[in-house]
């Protein structure tokens, strides 16, 4: 898969400032969303048996903030299309969810109060941010 450009779309935003007292800062998270097509979760879950590669990596670039590459492991999409493939075969056709009742059932778990992935508290990642940062600053 080439270079690609494709819109993200925060759907929550988290602000931890129990920390403020002892670092002086909050740990600010955004969730956000992006949408791959059929053909693209295709062509990654068929490089994961011909490819070198592990992973498929990608990059977030906030509109203000450092950039944030990260990376999915093909293994991992794979497996995902694999069970949902499994699913949907063992489901009746008239209860196959639409693209839209898919879209809005995802964006409701999504955007629910309670957290898919609960992330690390200030507390125990402003340290670790902060020291890898002092370290940064002394290599340059």
């Amino acid at each position: 898969m080439g270079q690609e450009l494709v819109a993200a779309e925060v759907i929550k935003t988290q602000e931890d400032c129990s920390a403020l007292s002892l670092y002086g800062q909050c740990l600010y998270s955004e969730h956000v969303i992006f949408e791959l097509d059929d053909n693209q979760v295709k062509e990654l879950v068929e490089s994961y048996s011909t490819s070198n590669n592990s992973s498929w990596r990608y990059e977030l670039i906030p509109t203000s903030g450092a950039r944030y590459p990260d990376k999915l492991l093909l293994a991992e999409v794979a497996g995902l299309v694999a069970k949902m493939d499994e699913y949907v075969i063992s489901q009746p056709t008239s209860t196959w969810p639409t693209l839209s009742t898919r879209t809005s059932r995802l964006l409701e778990l999504l955007s629910s109060s309670e957290s898919l992935v609960i992330p690390p508290r200030a507390a125990t990642i402003l340290p670790i941010l902060n020291k890898s940062m002092r370290k940064l600053e002394q290599n340059y």
